[in-house]
């Protein structure tokens, strides 16, 4: 990867732009508000890695997929020590090079860790009884077994050695994992979206391959997002695809459920499928959220379809419900200029923040706090 400086959040910004979305060398979290942030290390750790067996890049905490900066009340000294321990307990072999850092202007600021490749050598994340290996590419990190990722790493460094037979055959397995970046024009593989959501119909999958499979549909989705307009066909598969979805997912292990919420939720951030989402997706969104399922794709994608629109009563009821995932989706959703009577709505937040209980609510009472010092201070 060529050198790119990032020390400032404008440079963040001529980042994203330059990059669209998420890339193989830049991949976003939004945790804006979270207080359960150490239960990220996995993901994080799942990151670094992912980019160090590419082609090196950026984590940025304080990004929304769509590339829109929302900040991150994470503490940053806290984070990097803690991530210090993280990389040194949870990634083999030691040395991995990466660099960590706080970017700040006047609205708040971001966490972001530089990433870089070691040639020759791969990492792996190391869980209790098993190394996984993640590698990123097409703008998505993706676990692959030690076999397959072997097979990565013979054809990124060792191109020009003499391999078997069998492997020969067999290299054509992951050839959309070294496509280049995304771009505007670059087509999307509809053939391949419609021949799935086909085969889906009328063969059964384990969970294993449904995974792999929902994973290749999402990238071809990511696609769609860098599109300002869609024609017909797009709309079509695209729409059928989300109609069969949501009945498909229904009797799915929640592995595969949450797979597929997570692409419904790219699909919410560009407008035209945006309306697909509304129109077919909508009414049992609201029947799963009732139901009492707060994941936190599923909740993202009923705040883009306008179910929490009068978000000020929304984040008191989140607060009386005791939901710190919705509370924080809520907030991070929030334009506080817009907030009218600013003093009332600080008043209600200070006169529930009395009632919690500062150990048994303490997620609540954190996002609660950072709410109220943002309002004092916009």
């Amino acid at each position: 990867m060529d050198k790119i400086e990032v020390d400032s959040i404008e440079d963040l910004k001529d980042l994203i732009k330059k990059e669209g979305l998420e890339s193989d060398i830049l991949e976003n979290k939004d945790y804006y508000a979270v207080t359960n942030w150490e239960d990220k290390k996995d993901d994080v750790i799942k990151a670094i890695c992912g980019l160090a067996n590419n082609k090196g890049g950026f984590f940025v905490i304080g990004v929304e997929d769509s590339g829109d900066i929302v900040y991150t009340n994470i503490i940053s000294q806290i984070f990097i020590d803690k991530l210090r321990g993280w990389v040194n307990s949870h990634l083999e072999p030691k040395g991995i090079s990466y660099r960590p850092k706080e970017l700040k202007d006047k609205n708040g600021h971001c966490i972001i860790i530089e990433v870089e490749i070691t040639p020759g050598t791969c990492y792996a994340q190391k869980f209790k009884k098993e190394y996984r290996f993640p590698y990123r590419s097409y703008g998505e990190t993706i676990y692959y077994s030690f076999e397959d990722f072997f097979k990565i790493y013979i054809h990124k460094f060792l191109k020009d050695i003499a391999i078997s037979g069998e492997f020969i055959k067999r290299k054509d397995e992951f050839p959309h994992r070294f496509s280049k970046n995304l771009d505007s024009e670059e087509e999307i593989n509809l053939e391949m979206i419609k021949n799935y959501t086909s085969m889906l119909t009328t063969t059964k999958f384990s969970n294993f391959n449904l995974t792999s499979i929902f994973q290749k549909i999402r990238i071809e989705f990511l696609k769609v997002l860098r599109k300002k307009e869609l024609n017909d066909e797009i709309i079509k598969i695209t729409t059928d695809f989300v109609i069969f979805c949501s009945s498909f997912m229904r009797d799915q292990d929640e592995e595969i459920f949450i797979a597929i919420l997570n692409i419904f939720y790219l699909l919410t951030l560009n407008s035209h499928t945006l309306n697909i989402i509304c129109k077919n997706f909508y009414d049992y969104s609201i029947n799963i959220y009732e139901e009492g399922k707060n994941y936190d794709d599923l909740l993202k994608i009923i705040n883009a379809c306008g179910y929490f629109d009068e978000k000020l009563s929304w984040i008191m009821k989140a607060i009386d419900k005791k939901d710190d995932r919705l509370l924080n989706i809520l907030i991070s959703n929030l334009d506080i200029s817009k907030i009218e009577k600013r003093y009332v709505f600080n008043r209600e937040l200070r006169l529930k923040l009395e009632k919690l209980d500062l150990k048994e609510d303490k997620k609540i009472k954190d996002l609660i706090d950072d709410l109220i010092k943002n309002l004092e201070s916009s």
